[in-house]
């Protein structure tokens, strides 16, 4: 599970969904709550988490996506397995862990010191206290 601690930027809430931006790490966050939205507010101290295997990798800043965490970020190591393998990538100071089909890293050409961006959809996140 990866892990980032965060600030709330601004929430917004209508009935049970809330949309939460969050700082983290000097990267901008955006994160869909579908229940529970009214329990956070503007400046508090929050943790996001989500699973490596909800992270996608592109080669390029991608446009015309309904993704709104798209976050530039350099590969660090791989750690290949027989049908999926651990990247391990640098977003500013902090890491990330994303899981991706051998076929991915091939396909893309991914290596270590690569730069890329990793996109995480916002219903995606949770946020832990």
């Amino acid at each position: 599970m990866n892990k980032l601690k965060g600030t709330i930027s601004s929430i917004q809430n209508e009935s049970a969904l809330g949309l939460v931006h969050v700082r983290s790490h000097g990267v901008a966050f955006e994160v869909v709550l579908i229940e529970g939205g009214e329990t956070y507010t503007k400046g508090q101290e929050i943790e996001l988490l989500f699973k490596e295997t909800e992270i996608i990798i592109c080669t390029q800043s991608v446009e015309g996506i309904g993704i709104r965490n798209k976050i530039p970020a350099t590969v660090v190591a791989i750690e290949k397995g027989q049908l999926m393998s651990l990247v391990q990538l640098q977003v500013k100071d902090a890491e990330l862990v994303a899981v991706v089909t051998n076929s991915v890293l091939e396909d893309l050409g991914i290596e270590p010191d690569q730069q890329i961006h990793a996109l995480i959809k916002s219903n995606e996140i949770m946020i832990g206290s």
